[in-house]
């Protein structure tokens, strides 16, 4: 893995609803004290920042004629920036920022089932300059994901309230794809802008610490 001086080292656990990025993310926890739920950024930042961003898709959203950004895409859009500018400032030496609903969530979310003016030429200016951002600094990517009938079992069995609980069968299937596709795309751009390739990792096969394990050596990180 590449030197970053005082930067701390980044990856994003990405993948389908319910494919186990936050389990992924406390089994490599639980595996080292220098692992961290990304970099730290909210308070009236998000704010400021989603405001600055969403205000140069004024013009698209008015030519859409659709909703404009609701608090949650507006926070994402500040989120993407926010992290990144934490990211570069500089962390403690040794930290593994571990992202998960990190910037690549994000960017996948709004395409997915954002407004219209998420098509727009300016929204897709934006997220270029983006994903080239993050192409710099994430060290890895992991897509985790599993059969559909799993996810699904595993969405209905979840404590926490989920969007597709007590949905058709094939309703989930088609939000599951959804993400999907928004990934590929998402993640062809982020490797064609000089980012990683993504690790991808089957997790109806492997117990969580077992892959958390493997990914820590492929990585070659000793924490």
């Amino acid at each position: 893995m590449a030197e970053r001086g005082e930067r701390a080292r980044a990856i994003e656990l990405v993948g389908p609803a319910a494919a186990g990025k936050s389990t992924l993310y406390r089994a490599l926890a639980a595996r080292s004290p220098h692992v961290h739920p990304g970099v730290p950024f909210g308070g009236l930042g998000h704010v400021r920042l989603g405001l600055r961003h969403g205000v140069r898709f004024l013009p698209a959203w008015l030519a859409s004629r659709d909703r404009w950004l609701d608090e949650k895409e507006l926070r994402s859009l500040a989120y993407v920036v926010g992290w990144a500018e934490a990211l570069e400032a500089g962390a403690p030496d040794g930290t593994l920022a571990v992202f998960d609903h990190g910037p690549l969530f994000r960017l996948a979310r709004l395409r997915a089932f954002g407004p219209r003016l998420v098509a727009s030429a300016a929204f897709e200016r934006w997220a270029e300059a983006a994903l080239a951002r993050w192409a710099k600094l994430l060290d890895a990517v992991v897509w985790l994901d599993a059969p559909d009938a799993l996810l699904a079992a595993r969405i209905e069995g979840r404590a926490e309230r989920h969007r597709m609980q007590g949905s058709a069968a094939a309703d989930t299937e088609r939000f599951l794809a959804r993400y999907r596709t928004g990934y590929e795309a998402l993640l062809g751009e982020l490797a064609a802008a000089g980012g990683p390739k993504p690790i991808r990792v089957d997790t109806s096969r492997e117990r969580p610490d077992a892959i958390a394990a493997r990914l820590l050596d492929t990585l070659g990180l000793t924490l």
